[in-house]
């Protein structure tokens, strides 16, 4: 019978075959990742290795689209906010009203135009277009704040508006704040 090789922690006796089914394990193992999910053994090796920089893309670079945003959104200085500005101008009579829109408005002691508006949830259900109302009335006031400074502008809506019909609900709410500022 051949003598075998010997493994460590065992006799000749107990391994004397050559055609073992034992392999060698290099018992080293891979320094780990000081942020890795998977430990280094189970890495993928077509993934780019260590920590990855963020591109330049998107709202970082410095010229894209968020910056023509900023210059034409309505600032925070024209928005109503807190419940008192809101409730001064519910009390007040609607300066305007149409099939879509109720237009209240008061004097201020400010230059410019501030504006607040109430969509609830009973009239437009969903808030795609509870939002996308929201969208349209910012862009109409942001058009003519100038023309409607000195006042705060509270614009409720009346009944829901498909975006098929959107042309027609801005020229309504447009001929309201036209209205508002003669």
């Amino acid at each position: 019978m051949p003598l075998g090789r010997v493994i460590a922690g065992f006799s000749r006796h107990t391994v004397t075959s050559e055609f073992t089914n034992e392999t060698h394990i290099s018992a080293v193992k891979s320094s780990p990742c000081p942020d890795a999910r998977v430990s280094r053994a189970h890495e993928n090796l077509g993934w780019a290795q260590g920590h990855q920089q963020p591109t330049g893309e998107g709202t970082q670079t410095p010229c894209g689209i968020a910056s023509v945003l900023q210059r034409y959104a309505l600032k925070a200085r024209a928005r109503l906010t807190g419940p008192t500005q809101f409730q001064a101008l519910l009390t007040s009579k609607p300066a305007a009203r149409s099939g879509r829109f109720t237009v209240h408005a008061i004097r201020n002691q400010k230059s410019f135009a501030r504006l607040g508006i109430i969509a609830g949830k009973r009239i437009v259900q969903h808030s795609v277009t509870r939002n996308f109302l929201k969208r349209l009335i910012r862009e109409t006031f942001r058009h003519y704040q100038r023309e409607l400074g000195g006042y705060d502008v509270l614009v409720r809506v009346r009944r829901s508006v498909a975006r098929t019909e959107a042309g027609a609900a801005r020229t309504e709410l447009t001929s309201l704040l036209i209205g508002l500022a003669k």
